[in-house]
């Protein structure tokens, strides 16, 4: 009954009556539903390794998808529509309904819609939507399990933000796509995309206001780092973001994790070489990010921001504690260790808690090699 109140878009009583509920019982409630969406593109020959008790789930649960489906209307441009508008709807209700929504597992149910809906305009629309709401309805708590692939379909939520025709274009790129073209097309609508870029920086209210324009800003400069004459002035930005912190510097963690292993190795080396008491001779990677935390608070020590931003990266994986330890990091705090009592102890027990062994990582031992270039 109740899929079939959903199927058909007549689901109004009961969506005033599920928003009354705890927010547990909330969650209990579409967590039974949210497995059913999947099966929307169920195939048999995929499923040779299931348990009796799995099948027998399966089998109850596409019974429910064929009442879902014999309730759609003839209009109805894509079966996945009228679930994904039902807790869009029941996410706007109130804070608690919104929490419900995220922790039932919704944006993990968006991110498989997306790998099979691609290309259908209404779906996607429907999802950018569904996460907009999301987005909006949290301002106080996190939802950092939101899956990172979700960043291709954050809507823009500043139509203020000053992007080109080329960037504008380039919104719902996936990163290897952006990547690719970046490296194919020429200096000229690079050196325009660093320029909204510069805009953006110099403008803490652009910086602040959407998640994906940030996502997409950290994403490009890392690529940027990379395309020889564009590197210097892009760790400038980068270093910048870092000094900045806040969400702006969470979103380069974040993309920071999508990279490549070479990627990130390359990234922190030209930070940690550079700030290096040992290097005399002054880099302006390690000049614009001291006088960029100076901006911040000049009792601030920038070997201690920095240090900090790696360890907040390296938690959120093993290859990105992997890439920071190859960069030397160890180097640099050791060397730095005067200004901060027990700080190499404390880097060490950060980095052991990323790795997640028992003994001391293979500070000293044989490190993958170093990409060298600053």
């Amino acid at each position: 009954m109740i899929m079939m109140q959903i199927g058909s878009r007549e689901a109004n009583q009961l969506l005033l009556c599920v928003a009354k509920w705890p927010r547990e019982e909330i969650i209990i409630f579409l967590s039974e539903m949210m497995p059913c969406i999947p099966l929307l593109w169920y195939n048999t020959d995929h499923d040779t390794n299931t348990t009796p008790v799995m099948e027998a789930d399966t089998k109850a649960r596409l019974e429910l998808i064929a009442v879902y489906r014999s309730s759609l209307l003839p209009s109805e441009t894509h079966e996945v529509l009228p679930f994904i508008d039902l807790v869009s709807r029941l996410a706007q209700e109130h804070e608690s309904s919104c929490r419900a929504v995220i922790e039932s597992g919704f944006l993990d149910t968006l991110v498989h819609v997306c790998d099979h809906c691609a290309s259908v305009f209404a779906v996607v629309t429907a999802v950018q939507h569904a996460v907009g709401i999301l987005l909006t309805c949290q301002r106080d708590w996190d939802v950092e399990c939101a899956p990172q692939r979700l960043g291709l379909v954050w809507p823009r939520l500043n139509p203020s933000m000053p992007l080109g025709e080329t960037s504008s274009k380039m919104t719902q790129k996936t990163p290897n796509a952006r990547k690719q073209w970046w490296q194919t097309n020429s200096s000229i609508v690079i050196i325009e995309r660093l320029s909204e870029i510069a805009v953006i920086m110099s403008t803490q209210e652009l910086r602040s206001s959407c998640e994906k324009d940030m996502f997409d800003l950290a994403f490009d400069l890392l690529i940027f780092c990379d395309l020889g004459n564009f590197a210097e002035l892009s760790m400038s930005y980068l270093v910048q973001i870092i000094a900045i912190g806040g969400n702006l510097r969470r979103t380069l963690e974040h993309v920071l994790t999508l990279m490549p292993y070479h990627n990130k190795l390359d990234f922190f080396y030209r930070i940690i070489y550079p700030l290096s008491p040992l290097h005399v001779e002054p880099v302006p990677t390690a000049t614009t990010f001291r006088e960029a935390v100076k901006a911040q608070d000049p009792n601030q020590d920038p070997v201690e921001i920095f240090v900090n931003f790696a360890m907040d990266v390296a938690d959120r994986s093993h290859e990105n504690a992997q890439a920071i330890v190859d960069a030397e990091i160890i180097s640099l705090v050791r060397a730095n260790r005067s200004r901060t009592p027990n700080f190499v102890s404390y880097v060490l027990q950060r980095i052991q808690n990323a790795f997640k062994l028992r003994q001391e990582p293979p500070i000293n031992g044989v490190h993958r090699p170093r990409a060298g270039t600053v």
